[in-house]
């Protein structure tokens, strides 16, 4: 069926091929019915938030100090890294990020990290996880 254009760029003679459906064969990538949630088949994502939007923010209770990388020692260096630390709902450190920092101290930096304890974030009187962002630094004492 021709369609009518105000464009003279198309030209007169495009055809649209025919496109055969196999309603039979549904894609596998579509989500599951909202029922199947409401049943409890499948489990809810927890929400995460920023560290600004809770009510109350997590208070470090056991922190500990990281291992000075060898390497670093040796050469004299110091630095600071900062990590994106997933606080959870049980005051433990779920997931460590590195936003920047000296390279050589990353890996000290994040295993420190997730020995760290909270006393977890509250939003409406619930302990909910968050997402907080800490210095960790790195200093030579008594050289």
């Amino acid at each position: 069926m021709p369609i009518e254009t105000e464009s003279e760029d198309v030209p007169e003679d495009v055809t649209i091929e025919t496109t055969d459906l196999d309603l039979d064969q549904a894609p596998v990538d579509i989500p599951p019915p909202p029922e199947a949630f409401a049943a409890g088949a499948f489990p809810e994502e927890e929400e995460i938030l920023e560290f600004w939007k809770v009510e109350q923010k997590p208070r470090l209770v056991k922190q500990v100090s990281p291992n000075y990388p060898d390497a670093a020692r040796k050469r004299g260096i110091e630095g600071s890294v900062y990590l994106m630390v997933l606080v959870g709902k049980d005051g433990r450190v779920q997931d460590v990020r590195v936003i920047k920092g000296e390279k050589i101290f990353e890996n000290a930096a994040m295993q420190a990290a997730y020995q760290f304890v909270f006393e977890p974030a509250l939003q409406n009187d619930k302990p909910v996880k968050v997402w907080m962002t800490i210095p960790v630094q790195f200093k030579l004492v008594g050289i």
